[in-house]
């Protein structure tokens, strides 16, 4: 959770800096053309499909990304999502909303040619614009004003930065960079207010070697029984609905198992104040004050966590956007990188680099397809 909260603190400071930073004019020259081409594409467009890549490189090595594409033609909705680690895992996703039926279906369904589905309140679903927003809703119109003039008030003396592209395939074409020097004060304040309060918070975070090994042997041990291996596969591996009721009184007392192992961990943080605990097929516990120590004494637990090299301090050292508007003055393209200079609880420097872009494409246009699960089993139904 902790690392979601990051990652959208992150992006949200960098989108309202790169708003900011196309403040070259207040004509339709500049920084209004972009305003305005963002809040077309967001609050006055309801058909259209977006095309989106991300990723997090850490001293240049690739942590995370992330690409899919989002589709809506106002009353139906379709994604499909992929991403992948720097331990090679990758998660996929993909749903839609047609016609009252909602689809779904992860990476691991499509192995096994299985997927989800349920009815749904197409009114519910319906959409005025991507955002949601209503315009004779007071609090969203407030909300919006608020927006705009969050990222007006972060202009400061960036009102040279702009630069126009030209035009190009019937869009308009424009390029905005900040450099070290130019970031606004109340940015890179927030960004050092922000890491800090992550370095100072003080987590009660516990892992295990082998979950499934580690609780067999605890469960062996206090009961002195053997591991009820038909619980776990029917119960907590794969729901099995009437297994599950047919034997409800042997889940509730595994549960209460189950419990007391979890608080193997929380005693020991409980004891320290915090840290993070790790505890071991033997049952024994290892402790680590902090997240950064127990990265390094088990960087195969942590896979991909890059916001660990995000500590004492965070600043913003550059920007570039880059963006593109159609002849309705809509926000057709853009790309953002951002690139900050971080400390972590060690003192040691890292650089962190955040990027990002879109294409927006089918306005008025768009049209949702159903997924293709033809012959696969619909797991909804079976439950």
């Amino acid at each position: 959770m902790k690392k979601r909260k990051l990652v959208a603190c992150l992006m949200a400071g960098v989108l309202v800096l790169a708003v900011s930073a196309g403040a070259a004019f207040e004509s339709v020259n500049g920084y209004a053309a972009y305003k305005n081409g963002v809040k077309a594409l967001l609050l006055q467009t309801n058909n259209v499909t977006l095309e989106g890549k991300f990723a997090v490189t850490v001293d240049g090595k690739t942590v995370t990304k992330a690409n899919g594409t989002v589709a809506t033609d106002g009353k139906n909705y379709s994604s499909d999502l992929w991403a992948e680690g720097s331990d090679g895992s990758k998660e996929e996703s993909h749903e839609v909303y047609l016609d009252g039926v909602n689809t779904w279906y992860s990476g691991e369904n499509a192995a096994n040619k299985s997927y989800y589905s349920n009815e749904y309140d197409q009114e519910w679903n319906s959409r005025p614009n991507l955002l949601g927003y209503h315009e004779d809703d007071e609090m969203e119109s407030r909300m919006i004003t608020f927006l705009e003039l969050a990222a007006d008030s972060v202009v400061g003396d960036l009102k040279n930065n702009f630069v126009s592209l030209g035009s190009e395939d019937g869009l308009n074409k424009y390029q905005v960079e900040v450099s070290k020097q130019q970031v606004p004060a109340l940015v890179n304040a927030g960004l050092s207010l922000m890491a800090y309060s992550q370095f100072s918070y003080t987590g009660y975070n516990t892992y295990h070697q082998d979950y499934q090994a580690t609780f067999k042997a605890y469960y062996e041990k206090t009961t002195g029984q053997p591991f009820p291996q038909e619980i776990w596969d029917n119960y907590y591996e794969e729901w099995n609905d009437e297994w599950v009721e047919a034997n409800q009184d042997a889940i509730d007392k595994f549960e209460e198992i189950q419990s007391d192992f979890s608080d193997i961990g929380y005693d020991v943080l409980e004891k320290k104040g915090g840290g993070v605990a790790y505890v071991k097929k033997d049952l024994s516990v290892d402790y680590y004050a902090t997240q950064l120590d127990f990265y390094n004494a088990h960087p195969e637990e942590c896979g991909d966590d890059w916001s660990l090299f995000i500590g004492k301090d965070l600043s913003l050292e550059s920007v570039k956007c880059g963006f593109a508007l159609d002849d309705k003055g809509r926000l057709a393209e853009n790309s953002i990188s951002a690139v900050f200079a971080t400390t972590d609880a060690k003192g040691e420097r890292h650089t962190l680099t955040l990027e990002g872009s879109f294409q927006a494409s089918n306005f008025d246009s768009t049209q949702i397809k159903p997924l293709d699960v033809t012959g696969w089993t619909n797991l909804s139904e079976e439950d």
